[in-house]
């Protein structure tokens, strides 16, 4: 594939990307309060909410499958075009089944889409896949960072206007995609879909990874929710100066991830998983002994940076290690990890509230911290390095 082809291929997936998480932090601050002006009680909020992951969790493995075996292509751009759909039917709604079906069809362009944009990535990425799917999560994720604030100023004009603006980037991607997004073909051994399965699974770096996705998953799903009415009780910090702690961290993240990747590419993957997961799990144990919001903004910044050594080569780690199975099923396991992380988020309000009201909540970052600690030290015994050549990639 050309150079110019995949360099066409990487914006289009990470514009996709970048969109659906747009969406998704436009959603958060407004759709309760949408919700409410209808008389929505909390277990009408959950339900709204948990459409999306429902739906997610239940499509993500056969379209991963089907992706697979038919192309990326189909599954991007009916993905981007249901996506249009759902933001344009949201200011329509009049009622709470009408937002939970909406929802629903959101969480389920949001399955066709991600099933195959990763994946596509590391279809016309080889040598480069480290920098490249860090590129690509680095400016998804970003969409997440400016949609609530993107969404509450265009809400201050009209409440409907965010989701029209959505349906309508969404729309016109779609359409270019349609005309301009070439893929390579995939051609899949046509194997069931619980042998696929299996034979992923059969990979040790896959299985072990998968486990410690939904392990952490669990773990910083329980903290995201309590950080700020911690930081707020126990220093005081204002919603605003929370609001920035978290911004820092997540700028950090976001701008290490393609540096650490192309230094993965260049000197492989575990000499940063391992050392990430352990200087992450440190600079989580300083949360409960920060005593003023100066402290806090560094050293979320440095969880942060942490955060993107240890996660940053996971992805490339993965698909290395399919490669050296002779096995093409990123579409599939990129669905399995997805699962995998949603999971374990799931389970969050029950461990995390556990560990905080028998324990207190400065005991969960604690005990956050030994799980990190864990799954470096047994990163170190489990994962291997499958054969790469990384001395072919230039810095």
């Amino acid at each position: 594939m050309e150079q110019t082809s995949k360099r066409l291929v990487l914006a289009l997936c990470s514009i996709s990307g970048f969109i659906d998480y747009l969406g998704y932090g436009v959603i958060v601050p407004l759709l309760p309060i949408y919700a409410t002006t209808m008389g929505a009680n909390e277990v009408d909020l959950t339900l709204i909410f948990s459409a999306y992951a429902i739906v997610h969790l239940i499509t993500a493995l056969p379209f991963g499958f089907l992706s697979d075996r038919y192309g990326r292509r189909p599954f991007i751009i009916s993905g981007i075009l249901l996506l249009s759909t759902s933001f344009a039917l949201f200011p329509l709604a009049e009622s709470i089944p009408a937002l939970i079906a909406f929802r629903a069809i959101q969480g389920l362009a949001a399955s066709l889409m991600w099933s195959s944009l990763s994946a596509l990535v590391a279809d016309v990425y080889t040598g480069e896949r480290g920098e490249k799917i860090g590129l690509f999560n680095a400016f998804a994720a970003s969409g997440s960072i400016v949609g609530p604030a993107f969404g509450g100023a265009l809400a201050e004009v009209s409440f409907s206007l965010p989701f029209l603006v959505v349906a309508a980037a969404s729309l016109t991607l779609g359409c270019c995609m349609t005309f301009k997004l070439k893929t390579p073909m995939v051609r899949m051994p046509s194997a069931p879909p619980l042998s696929a399965i299996r034979k992923v699974l059969s990979i040790r770096n896959v299985l072990f990874l998968l486990v410690a996705e939904a392990v952490i998953s669990s773990l910083y799903g329980a903290m995201e929710p309590l950080l700020p009415s911690y930081l707020s009780g126990r220093l005081a910090m204002s919603i605003a100066e929370i609001g920035l702690a978290i911004s820092i961290s997540s700028l950090a993240f976001t701008v290490l991830q393609p540096i650490i990747g192309r230094l993965s590419d260049r000197y492989g993957r575990r000499k940063f998983i391992i050392p990430g997961f352990i200087t992450l799990a440190a600079s989580t144990a300083l949360i409960p002994a920060t005593g003023n919001s100066i402290q806090v903004y560094l050293v979320l910044c440095l969880t942060g940076a942490t955060s993107a050594v240890a996660f940053t080569p996971i992805t490339p780690l993965i698909l290395d290690s399919l490669d050296e199975a002779s096995l093409k099923n990123y579409g599939l396991t990129s669905s399995m990890f997805g699962i995998a992380w949603s999971s374990g988020y799931s389970t969050a309000p029950v461990t995390g509230g556990l560990v905080a009201t028998y324990l207190g909540i400065s005991k969960l970052f604690l005990f956050q911290a030994a799980a990190l600690a864990m799954v470096g030290l047994l990163s170190a015994k489990l994962l291997h390095e499958p054969k790469y050549h990384y001395d072919n990639i230039s810095l």
